[in-house]
């Protein structure tokens, strides 16, 4: 459920504590792309005694939480995918293959994991379209594979039309 789920949540608003799961992803691919060691940018992470949280992650990386989140959550789209190679490696998770991993749970563990890859994108072509995400909580990500060829217009608008907030980001990656 990547649209209410969010690395960032609690355990209240999660309580299956997906999570702990999707945070510590979002640390796996933070440590592959801006950690020279992995034991020293976890101690790191784990031991620094005035940051905390997001800011702690920041800290590590020098990236801000939306650019981190915009290449994560492409990142969790594209790795593995048959086809895709991303020319950004800031779009890849070369240490892990979710894939595979969430393929493997559903076949041990079918009753726990009863999607082979859990990410299932709203699929849609090219042309006119509406689409809608009834909401988005911090963290999160609507995805949509959009097929086609040509031109295509994408217009981003808030609930009756208006203008999204501020805070709202559109992430895109092209597979040709």
């Amino acid at each position: 459920s990547p649209e209410s789920l969010s690395p960032l949540a609690n355990h209240d608003l999660d309580p299956n504590a997906v999570f702990y799961g999707t945070a510590w992803l979002l640390t796996r691919w933070a440590s592959d792309h801006f950690a020279t060691h992995d034991a020293e940018f976890y101690s790191q992470l784990n031991q620094e005694p005035h940051r905390s949280g997001v800011e702690n992650l920041q800290a590590r990386t020098g990236r801000s939480l939306a650019e981190m989140l915009a290449d994560w959550t492409l990142a969790l789209a594209a790795d593995g995918w048959t086809g895709v190679d991303p020319e950004r490696v800031e779009l890849t998770i070369p240490s892990w293959n979710a894939r595979d991993v969430f393929h493997g749970m559903n076949e041990d563990f079918p009753s726990n994991f009863s999607q082979s890859f859990p990410l299932e994108p709203r699929t849609l072509s090219f042309g006119e379209f509406v689409s809608t995400v009834s909401s988005l909580r911090a963290g999160t990500a609507a995805y949509f594979d959009l097929a086609g060829a040509g031109p295509q217009v994408l217009e981003l608008r808030a609930p009756g039309g208006g203008t999204p907030a501020a805070v709202l980001r559109l992430s895109i990656l092209r597979v040709q």
